[in-house]
């Protein structure tokens, strides 16, 4: 069977998917009958030189490619009764080491091209990247024991035989009934110093300071019940960000007082007194939704009066929410006004203080206000649901909508694989998670929208578009801050 004409792109993919199958096919078969006769040590699987063999493996697929014994199924009839053998009886020496190196037989198109510093991976190596990879993509426990299990068995005598021994899952954990709820809290020196195993030694011997934030959410386990995880997380700015845990509670609501934080704050303090071998340790930020941020400072909820935490206006009740009207001429909070105002509070009105307080920051710019709630669930949300479901004058037609929705859709193809989701159309947007209102507020919306929406809206939109494009940019956010602000105004 010969493969059919086609455009050059076709043939390349049609090329690689039949030598991939051809691969796999000949070379697990020769893995099992060579390994039957003539078993490999750990030590002759990992041998660097056997790199050279895999070259030749794939200099005799090739040929036999180009010879016509492989088909566009795969292996042509030809390959099954003649092909095949003469393949298979050039290869079967060197595919009794294609595929160890790795850790697995399935051979793949990356096994064809690695290099050697694919192969040469020490046990260690192989236990890190297991445990890495398992996290990273939330393997189920019985799929990595079946994968160590094949392991060990091919190869890999050193590899544990369980994921709760290769993850080293503790077998017990001592909580501590805290805040309502149940804590356990992981010293923060500790899992800082396992952390930065993770990164090259070169890297964190030059570090003359370590850099750190923190955050704390509360976030429901499930759907059938109230059970709440309220984590607080601390991440490293180096490159790549790591995130870990300090401290884990878990209760049927959020916390009753701050009594669970007390621990990380003590531990903070330590750190940045004493430093960590040798390094001094500073705190970037402490990043948290307006009701998180808003119980560990110890202020109103956002329904309140004076709930702004970077100023002194008063809200308005408009509509049945707290607005804030005024963008000019506003008295700011600073962290000397806010400590100020938190001392007389707890001497007058005996309301306890923050414990971020004990900590050396600024109140005000380290408790940030992030994007995602501020702008994509609520500015960019907010507008599209007045543009589909509000008043008349601002709500467009359903076949307005319609139009959109279709625009939206004819974008999925252009959309690079870089976005973590493809557009959907506006009947979904009660279900558009945060990343889908970005992409709409910085890239989709402006495209969609125009000649669609009002001149009026669209223009408010721009502005709004502009602005969030110009903030998300960190260079761009300081060269552009006071014309960021104009459109914002």
């Amino acid at each position: 069977m010969v493969i059919s004409s086609m455009d050059a792109k076709s043939r390349r993919q049609r090329y690689t998917r039949q030598w991939k199958c051809a691969r796999r096919s000949l070379a697990e078969r020769s893995i099992r009958e060579r390994l039957k006769c003539n078993p490999k040590t750990p030590q002759q699987l990992q041998d660097p030189n056997n790199f050279t063999e895999r070259n030749h493996h794939d200099r005799n697929i090739r040929s036999a490619f180009e010879c016509g014994e492989i088909g566009v199924s795969g292996v042509s009839d030809e390959t099954c009764s003649s092909g095949k053998e003469s393949v298979e009886h050039r290869t079967s020496e060197e595919n009794c080491n294609s595929g160890h190196e790795g850790g697995s037989y399935a051979v793949s198109e990356e096994n064809c091209s690695s290099g050697p510093e694919d192969v040469e991976m020490p046990p260690a190596s192989l236990t890190m990247f297991l445990q890495e990879w398992s996290m990273k993509h939330l393997i189920p426990h019985n799929a990595i024991d079946d994968l160590l299990r094949g392991l060990k068995h091919h190869g890999h005598p050193e590899l544990p035989l369980t994921a709760r021994t290769l993850l080293r899952t503790p077998r017990q954990i001592e909580t501590v009934k805290m805040s309502g709820m149940e804590c356990v809290h992981f010293n923060l020196r500790e899992s800082l110093i396992e952390q930065l195993k993770h990164y090259p030694k070169e890297m964190t011997e030059q570090i003359g300071t370590l850099e750190i934030s923190f955050n704390i959410d509360g976030l429901p386990i499930f759907k059938s019940s109230r059970v709440h995880l309220w984590p607080i997380l601390c991440a490293i700015h180096l490159t790549p960000t790591r995130v870990f845990p300090v401290t884990l509670t878990l209760g049927p609501s959020k916390p009753t007082n701050l009594d669970f934080i007390e621990k990380a704050i003590g531990d903070i303090q330590e750190l940045i007194e004493n430093g960590l071998e040798g390094k001094q340790i500073t705190i970037r930020c402490v990043v948290c939704d307006a009701p998180a941020r808003a119980m560990v400072k110890r202020i109103k909820q956002y329904s309140g009066d004076y709930v702004c935490d970077k100023c002194t206006q008063k809200g308005r009740w408009i509509s049945g929410r707290v607005t804030y009207p005024q963008v000019d001429n506003l008295i700011l909070h600073t962290n000397e006004t806010y400590r100020a105002e938190m001392a007389r509070r707890q001497q007058i009105d005996d309301i306890p203080m923050s414990p971020f307080l004990r900590l050396p920051l600024d109140m005000i710019d380290q408790f940030p206000i992030d994007y995602m709630h501020q702008a994509c669930l609520g500015v960019m949300k907010k507008l599209i649901t007045e543009w589909i479901r509000g008043d008349r004058k601002v709500r467009m037609s359903a076949g307005q909508t319609q139009a959109v929705s279709q625009r939206l859709l004819s974008l999925k193809a252009a959309i690079p694989s870089c976005f973590p989701r493809k557009p959907r159309a506006l009947e979904d947007m009660d279900r558009w998670k945060p990343t889908e209102l970005r992409q709409f507020a910085v890239y989709t919306g402006k495209i969609v929208l125009k000649g669609i929406l009002s001149d009026q809206l669209y223009d408010h939109f721009m502005g709004f578009s502009v602005a969030l494009s110009l903030l998300l940019s960190p260079s761009l956010a300081v060269d552009y801050n006071s014309y960021t602000s104009e459109l914002m105004n």
